[in-house]
C-alpha cells in the first residue's frame, strides 16, 4: 500500500516537473537563476525516475546482479540528492544577491559535498550510508544520519539567507514580503526532509521539493507580468500598482523623479536598434544601482522613460538623489565609454495633496531639464571629455 502510494506521488511529481520544464521560457533560459532552476528540475526528475526503477525492479531481489545494480542505483540516488541540495543553495545565492560570492565561500560550501561523496562512494565496502541485506532490501547504514545532516545543511543554510535578508532594515516592506514568500518556498524541502528522515517510507522530501519548484515557477511567471522583459526592471503595470498602494502616510514628504534618456532617437538612428537596446539596458542597470543605494522604487514606464519613486524622503533628499543619479551616469560614461553618450534628464515633483499634480509637476520639470540638456550635451563620444568638464 505504501509502495503504491509512493509510486503515485512520484509519477505525479514527474508529470508536474516535466510540465514546468517544457513551460519555462527558453528566451530567459540564459539567465543564471532560470538555468539553475532548469537544472534542478532535471536532477529531481532523474532522482524520481531512479526511485521508481529501484522500487519496482531491484528492491527485494537477492541475485548477484540485482544486488550490484541496487548498490549502483542507490549510490546514484544519494549523489544526485546531494547535488540537488547544493544546487538549491546556489539558486538561493543568486536570487538573494546577484553579487559573485568569494572564492573562500565557494570552497567552504563544497566541503560538505566532498565529505558526503566520500562516504557514499565507500559505502559498497564500508556500509556506512546503506547496505543491501541478504533479502536484497535496502537498509540504512551507521553514518546515514551524518550524510542526511550534510544534505540538510545546505537547505538550512539556504533558509537562513532569506531570514537574514528579511531581518535587514535596509529593504522595503514590499521586498520583505517578497523575501518572506521565498523563505516559505525554501522551507518546503526542509520540512519534507525532516518528515522523510523520521519515516523513510514517506515520500515527503521529493514531493515537497516539487512543490517548492512549482511555487518558484509560479512566482517567476507572476514576476514577469510586472517586469520589463528588456531591462528586468519594474514595468508600467508594476509602477501603477505601486502608486495605487500609496497610503496617506506614504504620500507625506513623498516625491517622484521622471528620468528620460537624452538623444535616444539619435542613438537608434545612427547606431541601430540593437545599440539602442544596449543603451536602455545600461541606463536601467545604473538606475537599479540608484534604487538600491537610495532606497527608492525604480521602473521603466515606456521607451526611454524611467521613473524613481521616493516615499517619505522629503524634497531635500530627493534633490540629493537627483544629483547622485547624474553623477552615476557621468562616472559610467567615463569609466565604460561607448560610441555614444548615455546621459539623462531628470525632473521631480512632490506630493502636495494630489498624485496627479505630483506627476504633472515632475513631467514639466523633466522637460525643462531635457531642453536644457539638448543645448548642453553633445551626441558624439569624442566630445565627452569636454562635456564632463562643463
Amino acid at each position: 500500500m505504501v509502495a503504491l502510494l509512493s509510486t503515485e506521488i512520484y509519477i505525479l511529481c514527474i508529470v508536474v516537473l516535466l510540465t514546468l520544464f517544457f513551460s519555462i521560457d527558453r528566451i530567459t533560459a540564459g539567465k543564471a537563476d532560470v538555468a539553475l532552476l532548469i537544472r534542478l528540475v532535471n536532477v529531481v526528475v532523474l532522482v524520481l525516475l531512479e526511485h521508481l526503477i529501484w522500487m519496482f525492479l531491484l528492491e527485494g531481489h537477492s541475485s548477484t546482479a540485482a544486488v550490484a545494480s541496487n548498490y549502483l542505483l542507490n549510490i546514484s540516488i544519494f549523489c544526485l540528492s546531494l547535488y540537488a541540495s547544493f544546487l538549491w543553495l546556489r539558486y538561493v545565492n543568486i536570487i538573494v544577491s546577484n553579487k559573485e560570492i568569494s572564492k573562500a565561500v565557494r570552497i567552504a560550501e563544497l566541503v560538505p559535498v566532498a565529505l558526503a561523496l566520500l562516504l557514499v562512494c565507500l559505502t559498497p565496502w564500508t556500509h556506512w550510508i546503506f547496505y543491501i541485506d541478504g533479502a536484497g532490501c535496502y537498509v540504512r547504514g551507521c553514518f546515514f544520519t551524518l550524510y542526511y545532516a550534510l544534505c540538510l545543511l545546505y537547505v538550512v543554510y539556504a533558509c537562513s539567507k532569506f531570514l537574514l535578508v528579511f531581518a535587514s532594515a535596509k529593504i522595503s516592506k514590499s521586498q520583505k514580503k517578497k523575501t518572506f514568500h521565498r523563505f516559505l518556498y525554501c522551507a518546503f524541502p526542509l520540512l519534507g526532509a525532516l518528515i522523510t528522515f523520521f519515516n523513510q517510507d514517506c515520500p515527503a522530501y521529493w514531493s515537497s521539493f516539487t512543490i517548492a519548484l512549482t511555487l518558484i515557477y509560479i512566482d517567476m511567471k507572476y514576476a514577469q507580468i510586472f517586469s520589463d522583459p528588456l531591462t528586468g526592471m519594474n514595468n508600467r503595470q508594476s509602477y501603477n500598482e505601486f502608486l495605487e498602494n500609496f497610503t496617506d502616510d506614504d504620500k507625506e514628504k513623498s516625491g517622484i523623479i521622471f528620468v528620460d534618456l537624452n538623444r535616444f532617437k539619435q542613438i537608434n538612428d545612427e547606431f541601430g536598434h540593437q545599440e539602442g537596446d544596449c543603451a536602455l539596458k545600461v541606463a536601467a542597470g545604473l538606475l537599479k544601482n540608484v534604487a538600491g543605494a537610495q532606497g527608492v522604487f525604480a521602473a521603466r514606464i515606456g521607451g526611454d522613460e524611467f521613473v524613481l519613486v521616493a516615499r517619505q524622503k522629503g524634497e531635500e533628499k530627493i534633490q540629493e538623489i537627483i544629483q547622485f543619479t547624474y553623477k552615476i551616469f557621468e562616472d559610467n560614461s567615463v569609466q565604460n565609454p561607448l560610441p555614444y553618450l548615455i546621459s539623462v534628464s531628470l525632473g521631480y515633483g512632490m506630493y502636495r495633496g494630489s498624485i496627479e499634480a505630483m506627476l504633472e509637476e515632475a513631467d514639466q520639470s523633466m522637460y525643462r531639464e531635457k531642453e536644457r540638456a539638448h543645448k548642453k550635451i553633445p551626441a558624439r563620444k569624442k566630445q565627452l571629455k569636454d562635456w564632463v568638464k562643463v
